[in-house]
């Protein structure tokens, strides 16, 4: 279901941290503030208690969603 892989993307993001890798490959198509930006609500996040995490799980992987989706449309559009 959606919301087990948003609970297997937040143990991801906390055991290996994922989303770096995510930010690196990203880098080229985004705003460094932006990504400043969500690590720090990444981190934030993170740092909360095991029911608030879950809880707003859904809002950051929406949001982190779409973040990578506008930073690889730029990245295509640099390339071309």
């Amino acid at each position: 279901t959606p919301q087990r892989q948003i609970l297997d993307g937040l143990e991801v993001m906390e055991r290996r941290e994922a989303h770096h890798l995510l930010f690196r490959h990203l880098g080229a198509g985004a705003d460094p503030a932006t990504i400043e930006a969500m690590e720090t609500r990444i981190r934030t996040h993170l740092a909360g208690p095991v029911e608030e995490k879950e809880a707003r799980a859904e809002g950051l992987f929406a949001d982190l969603a779409a973040f990578a989706a506008e930073a690889s449309l730029r990245r295509l559009s640099q390339a071309a």
